[in-house]
């Protein structure tokens, strides 16, 4: 791999990362990640949303991962 390579692709990984920290409760429940009103949840994801991915069940971290690859797309390129 490429310098470049690898400096756009740890880009991409922080992105990911600074969108993970920046989801919002109703976009979870949109998700199906916690269920609507689950403030409890909501909470646990919220103070460490890292710690809450890396726990997750596969099928819950897919669609966490589809909440961030929705944001991801709406970013402008860098380069």
């Amino acid at each position: 791999m490429s310098a470049a390579t690898s400096a756009a692709a740890m880009d991409d990984f922080r992105n990911r990362l600074r969108i993970m920290l920046g989801i919002d409760m109703h976009e979870l429940e949109a998700a199906g990640v916690i269920l609507h009103g689950d403030r409890n949840a909501w909470v646990i994801f919220s103070q460490d949303p890292f710690r809450f991915f890396i726990r997750a069940n596969d099928a819950t971290a897919e669609k966490i991962w589809s909440v961030i690859e929705r944001r991801a797309a709406r970013l402008p390129p860098h380069g």
